[in-house]
């Protein structure tokens, strides 16, 4: 029941090397249409650095794609890269390319805004990104209820165990924030490319999502509160994290998405 509580698992340790040498814990969750399944990888630094090169890699491939069939043949290449370091436990080459690049995208056309895309794959590198989900619907509507009972208002560490209330949909990545208290805005910063119904649409450098917006943290008694907002939904794929909660350490992710929106500017919460 808890296999879908996307924080930092021990529901799997795979070791790449033996005890001694120094590792890089490293926390890897597949999506699919059957829900989600978290490993936790234990890569040395070196192999923790190839992951940051097969990003950048596919960044700079994907960026210089003359056609969609090229895309493809770019998001299979990293797969196959990826799938070296054991980024995809218990799966072959061939399900591992199926469930990064099995949507189908249709028939080209503009949908939306030029900000936003469908069906289409979706790879990047970003901070400040966000996906706590819990599958059971009577679990999270018991948890929401304690949750009132339990939360201890101005404690510090509480801040972060309220975050894992947070109930978004499956396939759900959040972009960017929003404090109250502060009255600031904090966006997500890196890279995201995406090929789909509206061709190829890509964002760099700060943007937040731009489909929706969550209320994941408030504090009534201080006047403290915190949005995320929503920029893919319904992704199935591979994402790539470390194991500690950081706003500011890059996630990865690379896969496909039914719907992706991001803009430049943040909308009021």
């Amino acid at each position: 029941m808890f296999n879908s509580l996307i924080i930092p698992s021990i529901n799997a340790n795979i070791d790449r090397l033996p005890v001694k040498s120094k590792l890089v814990e490293t926390a890897v969750r597949i999506h699919n249409s059957r829900g989600i399944t978290p490993f936790t990888l234990r890569l040395t630094e070196k192999e923790s650095d190839e992951v940051d090169r097969i990003f950048d890699y596919l960044k700079v491939s994907l960026d210089s794609a003359e056609s969609g069939e090229e895309i493809d043949e770019i998001y299979d290449d990293a797969v196959e890269s990826l799938y070296e370091l054991g980024m995809f436990p218990r799966m072959t080459v061939k399900e591992a390319k199926q469930l990064v690049n099995g949507r189908s995208k249709g028939q080209s056309g503009i949908i939306g805004t030029a900000d936003e895309n469908f069906n289409c794959s979706i790879a990047g590198q970003t901070t400040e990104t966000f996906m706590f989900k819990l599958d059971n619907p009577s679990l999270n509507i018991l948890l929401w209820y304690l949750r009132s009972f339990f939360f201890i208002p101005g404690i510090e560490h509480w801040r972060y165990i309220n975050l894992l209330f947070y109930i978004g949909e499956i396939g759900e990545i959040s972009f960017g924030r929003y404090q109250k208290q502060y009255i600031e805005y904090y966006p997500a910063n890196g890279w995201v490319s995406t090929d789909g119904l509206n061709g190829v649409v890509e964002w760099e450098g700060e943007f937040y999502g731009n489909l929706g917006r969550k209320l994941v943290y408030e504090d009534v008694w201080y006047h403290i509160a915190e949005w995320v907002y929503t920029g893919v939904s319904n992704f199935e794929g591979l994402w790539i994290g470390r194991n500690r909660l950081s706003y500011f350490k890059p996630v990865y992710f690379i896969g496909n998405a039914e719907h992706v929106g991001f803009s430049y500017t943040p909308f009021w919460p």
